[in-house]
């Protein structure tokens, strides 16, 4: 618990304060490393036994640190086979009283036709431990977002000519 109080102030023995404390720690971190989910993810920020639930069927719910990340990486080197630069899109994060919900999308352009992007919009629902750690994920929705499909435009330039 120490660990906490010195980065984010000192919260005594009230309970109250501490969970502020913790989830004020968590929303930060997800903050800094939601954008970096497909590139190099800090994955201690979620606690050894996080529990990581998925009302998707592609997507299983996983109990551990290690299977989350397993599962994750599964999951979007499966996305670059179909889609190329492939980044996340951070939409909103709120902070609620006990948890941090954050809608994000994923977004690439499609190898299988190039003149066509596709994004999928998400909404997760992230809930700290006493340290701030992630220590439950759930994972609402995921749909393909209807608004940010959009066809690639070519623009061909004239060549300088000498």
């Amino acid at each position: 618990s120490s660990g906490i109080n010195a980065e984010y102030g000192e919260s005594g023995d009230n309970p109250d304060q501490k969970k502020v404390l913790a989830l004020s720690k968590m929303y930060d971190n997800i903050l800094r490393e939601m954008p970096l989910l497909l590139e190099n993810h800090d994955y201690t920020i979620y606690t050894d036994d996080l529990e990581f639930i998925s009302h998707l069927p592609i997507l299983r719910t996983v109990h551990g640190r290690q299977s989350y990340k397993v599962g994750l990486t599964a999951w979007f080197r499966s996305l670059t086979l179909l889609y190329s630069d492939l980044y996340i899109d951070v939409l909103e994060v709120l902070k609620e009283k006990d948890n941090v919900s954050v809608r994000w999308g994923i977004c690439g352009s499609s190898r299988i036709n190039s003149s066509f992007a596709r994004a999928f919009d998400g909404t997760s629902t992230f809930y700290p431990d006493d340290e701030g750690l992630i220590k439950t994920h759930i994972l609402d929705k995921v749909a393909v977002d209807k608004w940010r499909i959009y066809q690639t435009i070519s623009v061909n330039t004239p060549s300088p000519t000498n």
